[in-house]
């Protein structure tokens, strides 16, 4: 029997086609511009920002505050937007240029927000209540638009699976992972910014109810001012219409009285004649009877 070698004599094994190795610098143009991008954060801290900055003027607009910390908030606003808002916003900050200059703060051709310490204090102490009407105004229509971005950017956001052709390589698996702490965080920022546009929704609706109920009340407050003007206006007319009858009823009754006082007058007149004229007479009939005494 002759032997065989084993290594040799045997056909070796035809090995199956391995897949090629993606390189890095061969990962797909989407994939690579999802992990390069960090949009899903910034966006989520602007709105973070946007609803402590909204929370911030409406405190201020509830207590008054004061130039130094509308200049603060309005500070706080232009670094927020220069630094995390997306370029998809420049339409909202043209759009709001006019509303902002009420604030003092300016807007740039590329969209980036200017402010001064001096033209925020002037802005606020010409008409406090419209330069915080402006920025809360401002803060609410950026918020509006920057949740209008969230979706978008959430179906962006995953990068396309590889074909099964190619196996996953350690730097897509990577990238899968950062994805997916990406999806999360964009998740929980969503949430957030819903929340918290829940809650200033029902704020909103609450100082709305609440200035309803001012107005209301100012309205019936005004309505019994008027009742009561009213009322003293009429007992006014009311007496002086008395006052007038009686005037005039003294009036008509004077010529009658002077009449009557005459009358009594006249007879007091002649009462007092005839007392005297008895009184004279008595006189003489007393000296008469003297003389007659005398003469016997």
């Amino acid at each position: 029997m002759i032997p065989v070698d084993p290594v040799a004599g045997a056909t070796a094994p035809v090995p199956a086609s391995l897949p090629t190795r993606v390189e890095p610098a061969s990962l797909p143009a989407a994939a690579a511009a999802a992990a390069s991008a960090p949009t899903v954060s910034s966006l989520g801290l602007f709105l973070s920002n946007l609803v402590l900055a909204q929370r911030n003027v409406r405190e201020l607009a509830a207590n008054g505050g004061d130039a130094a910390a509308f200049a603060s908030a309005a500070q706080q606003l232009t670094a927020n937007v220069n630094a995390n808002a997306p370029p998809a916003l420049n339409s909202v900050l043209f759009a709001q240029r006019p509303v902002l200059a009420q604030a003092g703060i300016g807007v740039g051709s590329d969209g980036a927000l200017a402010s001064s310490e001096d033209t925020l204090n002037a802005a606020f102490r010409a008409a406090p209540q419209g330069a915080l009407g402006a920025l809360e105004n401002t803060i609410g229509r950026l918020a509006q638009a920057a949740q209008g971005l969230l979706p978008a950017e959430a179906e962006a956001g995953p990068a396309p699976a590889p074909g099964p052709a190619f196996a996953p390589s350690p730097n897509l698996a990577e990238l899968t992972v950062q994805q997916r702490a990406a999806a999360e965080r964009l998740a929980q920022t969503r949430r957030a910014a819903q929340e918290a546009l829940a809650d200033n929704a029902l704020e909103d609706t609450q100082q709305q109810r609440a200035a309803e109920l001012r107005v209301a009340e100012l309205r019936q407050l005004e309505s019994t001012r008027a009742q009561d003007l009213a009322a003293q206006a009429l007992a006014e007319r009311l007496e002086a219409a008395r006052r007038a009858a009686q005037q005039q009823a003294e009036a008509s009754q004077l010529p009658s009285r002077s009449r009557t006082e005459r009358a009594a007058a006249e007879r007091l007149d002649a009462a007092r004649q005839l007392v005297a004229q008895q009184a004279a007479t008595a006189e003489a009939e007393d000296q008469l009877a003297a003389r007659l005494a005398l003469a016997r």
